[in-house]
């Protein structure tokens, strides 16, 4: 039998309120369904909203898939967002790739 061992990062990090903000408004706007849930009840950005305002300093956790659908929401940021959308954004893709990067060694094949 062919067994396969993998480990899905989580990628922790602190977020400012104004970043925040403009993620929930991005999300808000966006065309596609799967980015307006992340900021409604139940989704992640919802779940890192009452996180920071719980406890702002504290840093929250995503999964790839979140941070994958961050840099969908911020693909279009409108003008007076297009700073903090940018940086964001380039900030995320770079964890991203460094997720892809990492990620070879964490999975093993075998047999027994």
């Amino acid at each position: 039998m062919k067994f396969r061992i993998y480990g899905k990062p989580v990628i922790q990090f602190t977020l400012a309120p104004e970043q925040l903000d403009v993620l929930l408004t991005l999300s808000g706007l966006h065309y596609d369904s799967t980015c307006r849930a992340a900021s409604q009840v139940g989704g992640f950005l919802y779940g890192w909203k009452n996180q920071c305002e719980w406890s702002p300093e504290t840093e929250v956790a995503a999964s790839w898939r979140d941070l994958d659908i961050c840099c969908k929401i911020l693909e279009m940021p409108r003008y007076e967002e297009r700073v903090i959308a940018r940086i964001l954004a380039r900030l995320f893709s770079g964890a991203l790739s460094e997720v892809s990067n990492a990620s070879t060694r964490w999975s093993r094949e075998f047999e027994l």
